[in-house]
């Protein structure tokens, strides 16, 4: 039984080893992994760091709405409230 042939396969954050082997006529594969989590870490992270950097614009518009949203709420909030002052309060907002 010998070794027919060996592969390395070394990557940022995980190095893959193929081994080819004679065994009772036929072949004999063996595969082994060896990952490296600090770098698996950072290779994994770059599509949050890419997301980030496409989206600030986005934040940048997001920030410049909210204070006229929030203007437009409360504008809804008091004329709810003073709609339902006036419907509660017998005679009001009736002219004479």
């Amino acid at each position: 039984m010998g070794r027919l042939a060996c592969l390395v396969v070394r990557g940022s954050a995980f190095d893959w080893e193929f081994v080819l082997s004679e065994s009772d006529g036929g072949t004999h594969l063996v595969q082994r992994t060896a990952w490296h989590t600090a770098l698996l870490f950072r290779v994994l992270s770059w599509p949050l760091v890419l997301f980030r950097v496409l989206s600030w614009p986005l934040v940048l518009l997001r920030r410049r709405q909210i204070p006229v949203e929030n203007r437009r709420s409360l504008e809804r909030i008091k004329a709810n409230l003073e709609e339902g002052v006036r419907a509660s309060t017998p005679g009001a907002g009736l002219l004479r």
